[in-house]
Order: C-alpha cells, then structure tokens, then sequence
C-alpha cells in the first residue's frame, strides 16, 4: 500500500498481470506446481532455494487451492475436460497412494 495516496494497485501491477496476491502469472504458475507436490511449508523452501522466490506457506496454500478450485469448476463445466478419457480404448483404471494400515 502507498503510504501516500492509500493505493493498493499501481498501472505497473496490471502491465505485469499482477493481482492481488501481488505475484506475476509465472511466479504464480510455480507456487502452484510446487504447492501441488510438497507440503506447503517445504514448498516454500524449494521456491526459495530453486529459484529465490519468497513466498509464505500460507500464500501458497491460498494460491494452490484457489487453483485447485478453478480446476475443479473447469472439470465440471468443460467438456473437453474428459474427452481425452472418453476417446481412450481399453478399461478404466484407477491408482490410489494408500498409507499402509497398522
């Protein structure tokens, strides 16, 4: 925020395709990915030691699911969504990662 006029947005922020997480759509893009693969709280290690990018646990838990649910609304709505799965020959086959039970 601009301690002089208040502003929380500047022309340069929407050149950059900012928003209001105030990061650019490929830092974004990485927050994701690395938000989808690690805990939050090593994701942002890895960002910070793979690419100098700082960024709070918590930015990223909020990023990756509001990815996360941007996917899930595409997933419904989108036809295209399945298709590739429609087209496939062969049976259908599911893997799930399961924890062994004790």
């Amino acid at each position: 925020m601009c301690r002089g006029c208040q502003a929380t947005y500047t022309p340069w922020d929407e050149w950059a395709g900012l928003q209001k997480d105030h990061l650019t759509p490929h830092a974004r893009r990485l927050v994701v990915l690395a938000g989808s693969n690690w805990s939050f709280d090593l994701a942002q290690v890895r960002l910070k030691e793979f690419c100098g990018l700082r960024v709070s646990d918590q930015t990223i838990r909020r990023v990756t699911e509001a990815a996360g649910q941007q996917a899930r609304v595409w997933q419904v709505r989108s036809a295209a969504a399945g298709e590739a799965f429609r087209a496939a020959g062969g049976e259908a086959e599911y893997y799930m990662d399961l924890a062994p039970s004790r």
